[in-house]
């Protein structure tokens, strides 16, 4: 039985967009006698091979079920063309062992799929809402199995400020980037974002927050594709900027944190450009540098964390994060 449906998704991926349900048994010995429950989308134009992979993990909120979080995210399914899958996930975050059997679910969801699909291991991407979305957290920052991508923070539960207030972001294991969102309106999860962005925002890790206005402590709302469509471009614009950046790095960039004006020390480059961006991917700053030397005046920024990118027309020399005091 369990032969005839690990063959299934290799006849069902080059068909049409299709919503999927299959339930086997867990292999997983904490697991127990549970079954594995994963509601699946294929977009209609998904890869054969190399495609990308997104987890969805529900709430106790809007969405509370895997089968309504895989509706709210079927838009970024198919404009990213990424196999969306929504597991069950254990929401009792106060009880140890239900922690450790949902980073199981994750864990064994993932193993599942690359064995099913021709995935790409270096375009998986979770998000979570709410309870999910701290369960989404534990995998995604506590050395996971697998490499993700990136990770949407969406409307964190009660137990994400308490859970990562103290977290060590300078584990062996990269921090992927992260996207924080949740509405002004959301006084179920403010606390926490607020304590998630001041322990990530200073970090090494690339961070975005997205305050949705006027929402509450939901997904379903009118721009949620469009918030989440922010969320996975400047996933791809961290992972474009670092594939293109220098191995031989010849500038230095000081203080960090600043102030009102960082300077350039520059060794073998005597013109290049200087962009930051803020965490929207906007603009904020261009200048054009002739000399191994030089001051920016940054006075005008607001506080907060931009991205300095270091380039001429043909190499990108340098990518900073810096912080503004």
């Amino acid at each position: 039985m369990l032969i005839f449906f690990l063959f299934i998704p290799f006849l069902i991926i080059a068909q049409n967009s299709q919503d999927l349900f299959y339930s086997f048994p867990a292999s997983s010995s904490i697991l127990g006698q549970d079954s594995l429950k994963l509601w699946i989308h294929i977009p209609e134009n998904y890869p054969s091979s190399g495609g990308g992979l997104m987890l969805g993990l529900h709430g106790l909120g809007e969405p509370n079920n895997s089968n309504e979080i895989r509706t709210f995210l079927t838009p970024t399914s198919d404009n990213y063309e990424l196999l969306l899958v929504c597991p069950e996930p254990y929401l009792s975050q106060e009880n140890p062992t239900q922690i450790a059997k949902s980073k199981a679910v994750i864990t064994e969801t993932i193993d599942s799929i690359l064995v099913w699909y021709s995935i790409d291991k270096q375009k998986i991407y979770i998000c979570g809402y709410s309870a999910g979305s701290d369960v989404s957290a534990h995998y995604t920052l506590e050395n996971p199995k697998h490499h993700i991508k990136g990770f949407i923070w969406f409307a964190p539960g009660f137990y994400g400020s308490l859970l990562y207030s103290n977290i060590d972001t300078s584990q062996a294991n990269p921090i992927p980037p992260i996207c924080l969102c949740h509405g002004t309106n959301d006084f179920v999860s403010q606390t926490s974002a607020t304590r998630i962005e001041n322990v990530f925002k200073n970090s090494s890790a690339p961070f975005l927050k997205i305050n949705p206005h006027g929402i509450g402590h939901t997904m379903n709302y009118p721009n949620l594709s469009h918030d989440i469509s922010t969320c996975m471009n400047f996933f791809l614009n961290v992972d474009n900027t670092s594939n293109q950046k220098s191995k031989n790095s010849t500038l230095q960039v000081y203080p960090n944190p600043f102030s009102n004006k960082i300077y350039l020390e520059a060794h073998n480059i005597y013109s290049y450009q200087v962009e930051i961006y803020n965490l929207m991917g906007k603009l904020v700053h261009y200048e054009i540098i002739n000399t191994n030397f030089s001051k920016i005046d940054l006075e005008k920024l607001e506080s907060g964390i931009y991205i300095l990118v270091i380039k001429n027309e043909k190499i990108i020399y340098q990518i900073e994060k810096l912080n503004k005091e």
